[in-house]
């Protein structure tokens, strides 16, 4: 496992001009239901219905970005029942539409995300990638099987002032497969 400290200050890593960054409504992930974004509307009911929520970004309107988020048990691509510290988030389900790769969006919103888990007293965010998430990463960096990440939120704390959006997570030793860079 690798976790992440708050590093300097990068203007790569705040909301693009024209993005939102929010919670998307029930309305907006059943609009997205598609095969387009990899998502179907009985996943959306089944994960709204299990306290999950979603972290998004939209491009004036359009979802550009998502990842999924619950402190609840959830089941893992690969069919495993994942439980955690109820004090912890698990972020699953990332994804970012085609037209939007190569922007760091994912990166923008785990940002937002571990930002979020620290104004709400978690300690932190877990986050799970394995061989479907390590396309868009070097091949070198990453390897066939599953990897956890942790996000800490207790060294982030007094780092994350609402003043000084755009800190910068950085692996503290390990590959980088893939965190938000």
């Amino acid at each position: 496992m690798s976790s992440a400290v708050v590093d300097d200050l990068s203007p790569k890593l705040v909301v693009p001009d024209g993005f939102e960054s929010r919670l998307a409504t029930k309305e907006d992930l059943l609009q997205a239901a598609t095969a387009e974004y990899e998502m179907t509307p009985e996943f959306v009911e089944s994960a709204l219905g299990k306290g999950g929520n979603c972290l998004a970004l939209f491009d004036r309107g359009r979802l550009a970005s998502f990842g999924w988020y619950s402190n609840k048990p959830n089941r893992s691509s690969a069919g495993l029942v994942l439980h955690f510290d109820p004090s912890w988030v698990h972020m699953y389900k990332g994804f970012t539409h085609p037209d939007y790769r190569g922007k760091r969006l994912h990166g923008i919103g785990m940002t937002q995300a571990v930002r979020d888990c620290a104004a709400q007293g978690y300690q932190g965010l877990i986050s799970q990638s394995g061989v479907s998430e390590a396309v868009s990463a070097p091949p070198s960096a990453c390897s066939k099987s599953p990897v956890l990440m942790l996000y800490p939120t207790t060294h982030l704390l007094p780092a994350l002032p609402a003043v000084h959006p755009g800190k910068t997570l950085r692996p503290r030793g390990g590959t980088r497969c893939p965190v938000p860079s």
